[in-house]
């Protein structure tokens, strides 16, 4: 299906014809205007040169914004690996970031340094099949483990997470509450930054 130049932009900002996308992947893009209030609530909350881990970087519009405003970013991506890459070079990023295509989240051993990590799981199908207002966030599966379960071991190690969450939906700050919340119509954006 060919998406209108308008609606593009919307999602993916001014250079959005750089940028590859699959129907799939797309559906999965936090709009550009909104990752640029999610950028500058992050640069009010956290160091203005810190390192994100962007665990499910997608297209890789995300890390590009963020990269935008200074941060420095490790991104990583199982389900859109090679366009999240060929993205990322294509945009001339491959130089701001590390590319961490290979992390396996069931492994944190393996995960990267960071300052600060990005959580914007793909909600899919477990999301569209339900009433919306009744989807929760924390019991999502990300492989063998759930979104909570993924989500208590990132902040217990970095401490710092921003997590993207869908607005019509159990509230994920209400079982972890958020230092500080910005809502949209569609879209909750959870951001912590002290260690419960």
């Amino acid at each position: 299906m060919q998406r209108p130049a308008s609606q593009l932009c919307y999602f993916l900002g001014p250079r959005f014809t750089q940028w590859l996308y699959s129907a799939e992947t797309l559906c999965r893009v936090t709009p550009y205007q909104i990752l640029n209030y999610v950028a500058q609530k992050m640069l009010e909350l956290y160091s203005a040169n810190a390192l994100v881990w962007a665990m499910h970087a997608n297209l890789g519009n995300e890390a590009a914004l963020l990269v935008e405003h200074g941060f420095r970013l490790v991104c990583s991506e199982d389900q859109a690996a090679s366009l999240c890459r060929r993205n990322l070079e294509n945009a001339g990023l491959g130089t701001a970031l590390q590319l961490r295509l290979d992390v396996r989240l069931d492994q944190p051993d393996e995960w990267p340094e960071a300052d600060v990590v990005l959580l914007n799981p793909p909600w899919g199908q477990s999301y569209e099949r339900q009433r919306k207002q009744h989807f929760d966030l924390a019991k999502l599966q990300l492989g063998e483990q759930s979104f909570l379960e993924l989500f208590d071991a990132v902040r217990q190690r970095y401490g710092s997470v921003v997590v993207i969450s869908p607005a019509r939906s159990v509230r994920f700050d209400q079982q972890r509450p958020a230092d500080q919340v910005l809502e949209f119509t569609k879209l909750r954006i959870l951001f912590y930054k002290t260690l419960p």
